[in-house]
């Protein structure tokens, strides 16, 4: 683990309850990323988000991420609620050399050399524009390009299964991948000593 974690994890002991309960329910959520080696994870914030204004929410999430490792871009944003990519940017950088290698970008209408920063800008401001999620963020989320391709129509692939995403074409590639992401966190939950509660926010506890 890195030296980073072990420092974040020390430093629990020395923080209030619901802090240390924000700060776990987010390292469980980015355990994939942070442990597992996904491209990014996207997540939805709402304020109160344990107990925190929705800026405040912002502010600790990019502290604690660039604490481990990751970087962080905010995707949408309303007066109370964002939805926020956090993602490795050099994991973003590989995900896009994938997708070069195939008519995905070229089809959408992205540019061929583009960076994973105008990238993630491209999306935000599809978003926007549109007013619904683009698919291609499957590419900074860390799914499968092939399984983006099927989902999107833009490969002659046949639905597969469904695991957590919906897979095309030979399955055992993406399920290797699902595998190693669940594992990521579960070894997360065990390092911090946590169960499936976890995943449950202060304001939806009874």
């Amino acid at each position: 683990m890195a030296p980073t974690v072990i420092h974040w994890k020390k430093s629990l002991d020395q923080k209030e309850s619901v802090q240390v309960r924000f700060e776990k329910w987010l390292f469980v959520n980015l355990s994939k990323v942070i442990i597992g080696g996904k491209t990014g994870e996207l997540i939805r914030f709402k304020a109160p988000f344990f107990r925190k204004s929705l800026l405040e929410t912002l502010r600790d999430g990019e502290k604690l991420s660039h604490q481990w490792g990751l970087e962080v871009f905010v995707l949408r944003k309303c007066h109370n609620c964002a939805h926020v990519i956090f993602y490795d940017s050099q994991r973003l950088e590989d995900a896009l050399d994938e997708a070069r290698k195939t008519p995905l970008l070229e089809r959408l209408q992205y540019d061929q050399q583009i960076t994973g920063k105008e990238f993630l800008e491209q999306l935000r401001h599809k978003w926007q524009h549109k007013g619904t999620i683009p698919h291609e963020i499957g590419i900074a989320a860390g799914y499968p390009v092939k399984d983006i391709l099927g989902f999107m129509g833009l490969a002659p692939l046949p639905l597969t299964t469904v695991c957590g995403w919906q897979i095309y074409g030979d399955a055992n590639p993406s399920l290797i991948m699902k595998e190693r992401f669940d594992q990521a966190q579960r070894w997360a939950m065990d390092y911090i000593d946590v169960d499936q509660s976890i995943f449950l926010r202060d304001e939806l506890r009874h």
